[in-house]
Parts: structure tokens; C-alpha cells; sequence
């Protein structure tokens, strides 16, 4: 917690001197309130929650008689006037964030006259509004999370731990942010307001966390006050965009939609969620059922109602490309699932696409590549024009009508070796480049053009077994660091440490190492930037580096 000392003499911004007369029946004269001048030393405007604010005002008169004085601060905002003290000095923790302006008001008791002085506006912010957040496996198996905020210098560790005492039980499962959460803050039951909140999961523990209070909301029974006995099932997974939390567990799938601030009752059906999800249109996500072997996805029902199971039949039609690569009963397992909004391997799709990889069984040598059309197959509806200039001739797909596949290659490991024995795979959202960890060498896949760079990336540290990769996108406003490209985790057997490097990637092949390495104790599970001001979450492309 950073202190402010005032002691340097600052320039009164703005004082209103108040007389007032009393009078008797002999009209005696009662004295005016002696002038005064006060400092309020050095202050500025910018300052953040939590911080302790300290003004010490410097009062002084040429008239001996003002020594019998009282005082009162006032915080003035949009829709409230708050007393903060009627201390002559101000000693403060800053609870609240916004813009206020700083009132102080000082009266003569025996004459009960008051000058008012504007001392300051100012702009409080959140330090952890901005930054990296860590999910990671703790020594004893279960897990925390870690916070490198822009501007702060000390990194905070083992943020869950610091808020509730313990960590999550349980090896970590999931990290993903809701933008808008839902919450209380007032006596009644009503959800009243909407705060950004990181939800960190653990194998049988959760977090609900305000990025901008520094507040832990709630536990995994918060988060299933709806349906209480499902907060007993192990996690394996979740996913987060704008509108929506979806949550895999052992006995399902669950939606918290709209923001709300609980899961629904489990999405009912007869499947089991692997924890692979990433995100379609309108609200939908697709999922790889891995009790049934088949693609499904979770159909939005609105924001008051758990999620319905949509299925995709295998039939094939113009829109497959002449592929036919059935969805259900897949003999073997999709091993990575993930969206982005470049085009399809052809070019001929400019919506959202999605790349999955499946491992046949009893095949080790080869693993294929799936390309998904996700906004043709996994909305509402979709009108499909043959000729984009004759809207006369169209047909009307709905979802799960056709496999949605539209793309499929089989990389085999006599021409793709490291792609095919990867450990950890990431996919470009702006082209269609899919990179994979081999040995702790990075490749890089171009889907368009078939290019295979093995050697992408191969500075990483021979004692140092890479733990996450991703590409992630944090450039947003002014204030965010200029940064698009891989973020790659690493962790030392030996230390019982991780590494944080970033990549930045300009253009199909070119890459530089960011001078920023961030570090803690553990294993790294996942890697989160937030930055929860600006619009940056009003669009699906500046949302895309959320979902998994």
C-alpha cells in the first residue's frame, strides 16, 4: 500500500469566504471570521484503491483569535456527498473508485461561520485493473493465482490465498473473466450492479475475484447457490466470453448467461464434457462430448435459464467443400479445440472459425487437422447465398443440420513430426497460423499456405518445460502495452519456478522477444491479460483473446 506524506505548500485552488452577522436587540457587532490561509502541500490528482491518502493542511492568520476551530472533508461525487472526517488532517484508505473532487470546510465555533475550499479533484483508479494474471499449480498440488499489474513494480503472489486464507483444493482447471458480473450492493436481493470478475477454478475449489476492488465475491457453493449439490462435482474446465460462463464437470456442462452471478441447473442430455469449449455465434458453444465421441454444442436459451444440447448430423452439402468428416461416434478423441476470426484454409470463410485436432485410435503417427465453420453451423440460422448477388436463390441452414467441418488435413509424422508428437498447441486469431511445443522448440504451421516452420522459436532455456502457450492480444487502450503474439510459460523442476515470456509477432514469420519476463513459484496452468476500461469488450475481435 503506497503513502502519500503532504508537506510541500500547494496553491489554494478555490476558497469562499462566508461572513455572517448576528444581531441583538442593540444591534451589538459580532467580529467576522478571521482570514485564513491554509496549504494543503503537494498534491496530485491520479491515485489508486487501496492506497492510504494522508493531507495535513497548513493553517495559519494574522488574527490570534482563530484557534477555536473544527473541521469537516468531504468527498463530492456524481450522486453523493460523502463526510469523510472532522479531523483537522486527513488520513484515508481510498475504498472507492471514480472521479470526486475533495471539499474542506472550516468553521469558527464562536462566530459559526465556515469557509469552504475546493483542495483537489481527483481521479481514483485500480492498479489491478491492468495486467497479467497468473493461474498456477502451487508445491502441494493445488492452486493459486498471481497478479503483474502495469506500472507496479512488486508483482502480488498467491492472490486467492491472500483473499480467503487458502488456496483452491485441487489441481487448476480454469481462469477466465466475465466483464460484466453481476453483483450486490445493497441489503436487498436484488444483483443492483455489475463489476469485472476473475473466476479462477480449481479441480474442487473456485474464486470469484473483482479486478477492480481487489475483492474475493464468493466461493465454488456462491457460484451454485442455484443448484447447490453440483458444486460436490470435480471440475475439469471452463470457458468465458462477453455474455456467458460455460463450466465442465464431471457431470456436465452448466451456464451462467448474462452475467449472472450463478450456474444454472446442468445442462441436460446424455454426454460428458472434456473441458474443450471455445465459442460460436449468438451465444452458442461448441463442445467435444467425450462419452458419446461427437462434436455438440450448448444453445443459449436466454439469460434466466440453463443452456440446451444441440447436436450436428452427418450430412455434408456445399457448404463442407467437398469434405465429409463425420461428427458423431469418432473413433479416437479430440485432443485441441480453439476459434478465431481468420479466414478458412481456402479463404472463402471471412466469419468465426474454430481448428480442432483428433487422434485416431491406434494410430500414433498421425493426427488431423479439422477446420469448423462455427458461424454457419452453430447459430440461430443462416442464410447461405450461392451467388452473393442474387438474393433471390438461398438456402436456409439451422443448426446442427450438416457436420460442420469444412476443412481437414492428416499430418503425418513423416512430413510433420514435431506438429504431430506436439505437448502444447496455440492458434493466430488474425491468420490462420497454428503453433505447437515440441522439446521446447516452437513451430509455426501456416494452414493456408502449408508451410511447417519447425524452428519458429527456439530460445527457450534447455532446464526450462514449457507449461502454456498462447496467442494473446493486450493492446487495447493507450495505457496497455503494444502487444500481440505468443505468450509462452515455462517452469524449472529444479527451482520449483516459472517463467513468463512474450513473443511479438509482426507479419506471418517475423517474431521478437519482449524484454519483460515475469516470474513466481509454481506451475503455470493458464495466462490472462485484463484491462477492464475502454471498449474493448463491445467487440467479439477484441474479445477473442479470452476464450479458450
Amino acid at each position: 500500500m503506497t503513502k502519500i506524506k503532504i508537506s510541500m505548500l500547494y496553491t489554494l485552488l478555490s476558497s469562499i469566504l462566508l461572513i455572517s452577522f448576528s444581531c441583538s436587540d442593540d444591534q451589538e457587532y459580532v467580529p467576522e471570521f478571521p482570514e485564513l490561509e491554509i496549504s494543503f502541500g503537494d498534491l496530485t490528482e491520479t491515485h489508486y484503491y487501496n492506497e492510504e491518502f494522508v493531507v495535513t493542511p497548513a493553517i495559519s492568520s494574522d488574527d490570534s483569535g482563530f484557534s477555536d476551530l473544527s473541521y469537516k472533508w468531504l468527498l463530492v461525487g456524481a450522486d453523493e456527498i460523502r463526510e469523510l472526517s472532522t479531523e483537522k488532517d486527513l488520513n484515508l484508505v481510498l475504498d472507492t473508485l471514480g472521479t470526486f473532487v475533495l471539499n474542506y470546510e472550516v468553521t469558527n465555533n464562536q462566530t459559526e461561520v465556515t469557509t469552504s475550499y475546493v483542495v483537489q479533484t481527483l481521479y481514483i483508479r485500480s492498479v489491478t485493473s491492468q495486467g497479467w494474471y497468473v493461474l498456477k499449480e502451487t508445491a502441494n498440488g493445488n492452486t493459486d493465482v498471481d497478479g503483474f499489474y502495469n506500472g507496479v513494480s512488486n508483482p502480488e503472489y498467491n492472490i486467492v490465498t491472500g483473499r480467503t486464507g487458502e488456496s483452491l483444493t485441487g489441481s487448476p482447471k480454469a481462469l477466465v473473466f466475465s466483464p460484466a458480473f453481476k453483483i450486490n450492493t445493497s441489503s436487498s436481493v436484488y444483483y443492483d450492479n455489475t463489476a469485472p470478475v476473475l473466476l479462477a477454478f480449481s479441480e474442487h475449489g473456485a474464486m470469484s475475484y473483482d479486478v477492480n476492488t481487489t475483492e474475493a465475491l464468493g466461493n465454488l457453493d456462491d457460484l451454485f447457490f442455484l443448484d447447490p449439490a453440483s458444486s460436490q462435482y470435480a471440475i475439469n474446465g471452463a470457458m468465458c466470453n462477453s455474455s456467458k460462463v460455460v463450466l465442465s464437470t464431471e457431470n456436465g456442462a452448466y451456464s451462467m448467461n448474462g452475467g449472472n452471478p450463478a450456474f444454472f441447473p446442468v445442462v441436460e442430455g446424455d454426454y460428458k464434457t472434456s473441458g474443450l469449449f471455445t465459442c460460436a455465434d449468438y451465444g452458442n458453444t461448441l463442445a467435444y462430448d467425450s462419452k458419446m465421441k461427437r462434436f455438440l454444442f450448448l444453445s443459449e436459451n436466454g439469460y434466466n435459464t440453463s443452456d440446451t444440447l444441440g447436436y450436428f448430423k452427418d450430412e455434408f452439402g456445399e457448404f463442407n467443400k467437398d469434405v465429409e468428416f463425420p461428427v458423431n461416434n469418432m473413433n479416437g478423441e479430440i485432443v485441441y479445440l480453439e476459434n478465431t476470426t481468420s479466414p478458412g484454409s481456402d479463404g472463402w470463410s471471412t466469419d468465426v472459425y474454430a481448428y480442432s485436432l483428433f487422434k485416431e485410435n491406434g494410430t500414433s503417427n498421425e493426427i488431423t487437422l479439422l477446420g469448423l465453420d462455427i458461424t454457419k453451423f452453430v447459430k440461430s440460422t443462416y442464410y447461405y447465398y450461392p451467388d452473393p448477388t442474387d438474393y433471390s436463390n438461398y438456402t436456409v441452414v439451422r443448426p446442427g443440420e450438416y457436420s460442420p467441418v469444412s476443412y481437414k488435413k492428416v499430418m503425418t509424422a513423416s512430413e510433420h513430426e514435431a506438429f504431430v508428437n506436439a505437448g502444447h498447441y496455440a492458434l493466430n486469431k488474425s491468420v490462420a497460423i497454428m503453433y505447437y511445443e515440441n522439446n521446447g522448440r516452437i513451430g509455426a504451421y501456416n494452414i493456408a499456405t502449408d508451410v511447417d516452420n519447425e524452428s519458429f522459436i527456439t530460445d527457450i532455456p534447455s532446464d526450462e518445460q514449457i507449461t502454456f502457450m498462447k496467442y494473446i492480444k493486450c493492446s487495447y487502450q493507450s495505457t496497455d502495452p503494444d502487444f500481440a503474439g505468443l505468450v509462452v510459460a515455462t517452469y524449472q523442476e529444479s527451482t520449483g519456478t516459472y517463467k513468463i515470456y512474450q513473443y511479438k509477432l509482426e507479419g506471418l514469420s517475423s517474431v521478437t522477444k519482449q524484454n519483460q519476463v515475469l516470474s513466481g513459484t509454481g506451475k503455470v496452468n493458464k495466462v490472462m491479460y485484463v484491462s477492464t476500461t475502454g471498449s474493448s469488450y463491445g467487440s467479439w475481435e477484441g474479445k477473442l483473446y479470452l476464450y479458450n
